[in-house]
């Protein structure tokens, strides 16, 4: 998540040095974190998306994002539109994700 906060910084012309900045900058930034539990967390505030459902939908979740990853996972029915959505943005940041 501080490589976000360089980005940002980077983007706004804010040099290395002025870590202060940097670092302000990168608080009010969402980062694409997305949060599944049964109930509220810490990372809740910082996270793109949080889920909060029964450890069952947790899997059938993780399992659709398996799935639109890679066709040879097992396919999930039975999501609703709004969810559908959702695996679907987190796969577009999953896929744009750089390696550090």
């Amino acid at each position: 998540m501080k490589g976000k906060a360089r980005e940002m910084a980077a983007a706004q012309k804010v040099a290395d040095w002025q870590i202060a900045a940097i670092l302000n900058i990168g608080q009010r930034a969402k980062h694409p974190l997305f949060v599944t539990n049964v109930d509220d967390t810490r990372p809740d505030d910082i996270a793109a998306w949080t889920y909060r459902a029964p450890v069952e939908d947790q899997a059938r979740l993780g399992f659709a994002i398996a799935h639109a990853l890679d066709d040879s996972a097992p396919a999930v029915d039975g999501l609703s539109r709004d969810l559908q959505g959702k695996v679907d943005v987190i796969v577009q940041a999953l896929a744009g994700a750089k390696n550090r």
